[in-house]
C-alpha cells in the first residue's frame, strides 16, 4: 500500500528563515490551507524571531536528507547551540492566552 506525502492532510504550517545557516534573527511567517483549497495562505504579517546562538543545523525531521545536504552544515547536536532544520511535526500545542491575546502578540 503506497504512504502519502507527510504533509498531505497538513493545514497549517509556520516557516522560519534567516539569512544564512550561521544567521541568528530571521523571520517567522504562519501559512494555513484548508482541505477545499490546497492553496497556502499566509496568516497575518511575519514577524521577528531568534534561533540558535549559533545559526541552524539540519535536524532529523520528517524527510530524509542526501549525503550532499548534509555535509552542506552537519546535523544538529545537543548542546551545539543551533536550531535544527527541516520539516517537524508539531502535537497539539496549548497556552493560557485567549484568541484575541495572541493576536495582539502576533
Amino acid at each position: 500500500m503506497a504512504q502519502s506525502h507527510p504533509l498531505a492532510k497538513t493545514e497549517q504550517a509556520i516557516v522560519v528563515v534567516t539569512e544564512n545557516w550561521q544567521g541568528v534573527a530571521g523571520q517567522l511567517q504562519r501559512f494555513e490551507r484548508t482541505p477545499e483549497q490546497m492553496t497556502w495562505q499566509p496568516v497575518g504579517q511575519p514577524f521577528s524571531v531568534v534561533v540558535g546562538r549559533k545559526g541552524m543545523g539540519w535536524g532529523k525531521g520528517l524527510f530524509a536528507l542526501t549525503d550532499q545536504q548534509v555535509a552542506s552544515v552537519g546535523y544538529r547536536q545537543e548542546g551545539d547551540k543551533r536550531a535544527p532544520a527541516g520539516v517537524f511535526a508539531l502535537g497539539s500545542v496549548f497556552g493560557l492566552a485567549t484568541p484575541e491575546q495572541a493576536d495582539e502578540w502576533l
